[in-house]
């Protein structure tokens, strides 16, 4: 697909039914994190994992395109590039920050909204969940390294079940990301966003966090506040859907063959 300003972006397609837009998290990931852990989807869905600009398959492009709003332009020309009238949107980690931006821009073309261990409100939600500040502390200081091994801190943090770590690692492995892309799509992360509107729209909103995940429960406690579903699931950290991918379907497939 080619986005407006003339950026190729690259969407990996499978199954058929309602659209399902997975989007993968980062800024330094691209669609091989979800692995095959996605492909039941497509046994009930038209399952896209979407490559952001300057990620995977898709295009880099100029530093000053990397913005939040630009990724959800992105994902207006894709919808519109695809004929799609509603689309069910799946972000995980950071993409669940662009698949929220575009719900609150995008919402009358939004079948439902599923957030997977993400932040929804940037730094308020990690305010508001004293359990993650060491971790975060952690990152903080790896990421003043000219060289931040973030593979390491993954792994020690947010695999809770020891035999997946090669996998998680193996996961990691096939990023390809433009490093221009990386510190401003953090900052514009840590915005201060509002999703309430999202409910009163009538929207169907999902999160689904993993128990072990420190860093992110802010963000499940805050679409509790404002009565979006949340569902929590025992013995997984920030991937469930690689440590504990029979349970986080079943209440996937429910909610979007429901919504």
């Amino acid at each position: 697909m080619t986005a407006a300003d003339g950026v190729k972006l690259a969407a990996h397609i499978t199954g058929s039914g309602p659209a399902v837009y997975a989007i993968h998290g980062g800024p330094a990931n691209d669609h091989t994190g979800f692995g095959d852990y996605f492909a039941p989807i497509a046994s009930y869905a038209e399952l896209s994992l979407l490559d952001q600009r300057g990620c995977g398959d898709s295009d880099d492009s100029p530093a000053k395109t990397y913005t939040l709003g630009r990724l959800v332009s992105d994902l207006e020309d894709v919808r519109l590039g695809f004929g799609h009238d509603k689309v069910h949107l799946l972000g995980h980690s950071f993409g669940g920050a662009v698949a929220i931006a575009y719900a609150l821009r995008f919402t009358e073309h939004v079948a439902s909204l599923i957030i997977v261990d993400s932040l929804v409100r940037g730094w308020r939600d990690i305010l508001s969940w004293p359990g993650g500040w060491t971790v975060w502390a952690r990152y903080g200081l790896e990421s003043l390294k000219k060289r931040p091994d973030w593979s390491s801190l993954q792994v020690k943090y947010e695999v809770v079940n020891r035999e997946n770590v090669q996998e998680t690692l193996r996961l990691l492995r096939g990023v390809r990301y433009d490093p221009a892309r990386e510190a401003p799509l953090i900052r514009s992360a840590s915005r201060r966003v509002d999703a309430r509107p999202l409910i009163k729209a009538r929207v169907p909103v999902l999160g689904i966090y993993g128990k072990q995940d420190r860093r992110f429960l802010g963000g499940a406690r805050y679409l509790r506040s404002i009565s979006a579903r949340v569902s929590i699931i025992e013995r997984a950290g920030h991937q469930p859907f690689v440590e504990q991918p029979e349970q986080f379907h079943h209440i996937l497939r429910e909610f979007v063959l429901t919504a």
